[in-house]
């Protein structure tokens, strides 16, 4: 009977240190780091499902936005292809936590395509300024809706 009265305290307890502590552990800053940084490749992926090209501008880092407009932008495309599947293949951290490498595998259609076409892992570079991440582009290489570089372009 003793010991029951001292297991149903210890219960108790944690029970307690467990409801005012938070609900349990909290989650390691890299693990928040990387949840935040997956909702928006999230958001820019399902931009990209949408056509909602003004969504995946304002997900370009600052210095892209700063040197090319919107509307120069929106001209560049993006109404042939249609993304119809993507999925986030990993989301790999640099050590500072600040800049992290995305790799995701998409599916898309042209109005000429019997068939969806998949996209193998494809890499992109994404960069956390003020405490938001940014897909980066530099605005002397093009940035397609796709979000493709153009490596063409020297």
């Amino acid at each position: 009977m003793q010991k029951k009265k001292l297991l149903i305290g210890t219960i108790t307890v944690l029970a307690f240190g467990l409801i005012f502590s938070g609900c349990g552990p909290k989650a390691s800053p890299q693990k928040e780091l990387t949840n935040q940084l997956r909702n928006r490749v999230d958001q820019l992926w399902q931009a990209r499902m949408d056509k909602d090209l003004q969504v995946i501008y304002e997900l370009q880092c600052p210095e892209y936005r700063d040197k090319v407009s919107p509307m120069e932008f929106n001209s560049q495309g993006g109404n042939i292809f249609r993304t119809v599947r993507y999925e986030i293949d990993s989301i790999i951290l640099d050590e500072s936590g600040k800049e992290a490498s995305v790799f995701v595998t998409s599916s898309f259609l042209a109005a000429y395509m019997p068939l969806p076409k998949t996209v193998p892992s494809q890499e992109s570079k994404w960069i956390l300024i003020d405490d938001v991440w940014y897909v980066w582009a530099k605005a002397d290489r093009p940035q397609h809706v796709s979000g493709r570089r153009d490596t063409n372009v020297k």
